[in-house]
């Protein structure tokens, strides 16, 4: 598989579809932020190599790469958390 671009529709090993929201490096490793296209909001975070995608190996991986991705994120996070504040 050719490495996922945003907005890129792509199926994983459990059959099901997920959207390539984000995409980026940490630590020298390739990894994709991943929606479900069903509507159940369910997300994955993935490791890419070698045109393969991986399970994260573990939950301190994914506490390290999730907080790249809030810190990669976070202008978005904040104007989403204005709204919700305003409200």
């Amino acid at each position: 598989m050719e490495k996922p671009e945003i907005n890129d529709l792509i199926t994983i090993e459990d059959g099901k579809k997920y959207l390539v929201v984000d995409s980026f490096t940490f630590k020298n490793k390739k990894y994709l932020y991943l929606i479900s296209d069903d509507g159940d909001s369910n997300t994955l975070i993935v490791r890419y190599v070698d045109n393969y995608i991986e399970k994260l190996d573990s939950k301190e991986e994914y506490d390290d790469v999730l907080k790249e991705l809030i810190n990669r994120n976070k202008d978005e996070i904040d104007k989403l958390m204005e709204g919700v504040n305003e409200n």
